[in-house]
């Protein structure tokens, strides 16, 4: 994740760019933490916002950022099926 921050945050990756999409699918956590492989709190997502905004090839231009990661500390419970004809 450090390889991507220096890379998203570096002025020459932008500078031929007429915007920036990014998207980020992982883990979180309740405090609002992306989430390395390793499950080390990797990048505060307001601070991923305001390093965007703040990137000089980027001002004035789009930015869109598209996150799907869980920022509770709750479990979702499964259930499984026995047969597939539950499934249907």
């Amino acid at each position: 994740m450090k390889k991507l921050k220096v890379w998203l945050t570096d002025e020459d990756t932008h500078k031929d760019s007429n915007c920036v999409l990014l998207t980020f699918i992982g883990h979180g956590n309740d405090k609002g933490w992306l989430m390395d492989r390793d499950e080390k709190a990797a990048w505060f997502l307001e601070a991923l916002v305001s390093e965007l905004s703040s990137v000089e090839t980027l001002v004035g231009k789009p930015k869109m950022l598209v996150m799907q990661s869980c920022r509770g500390c709750e479990y979702e419970t499964r259930t499984q099926s026995d047969s597939e004809s539950e499934l249907r």
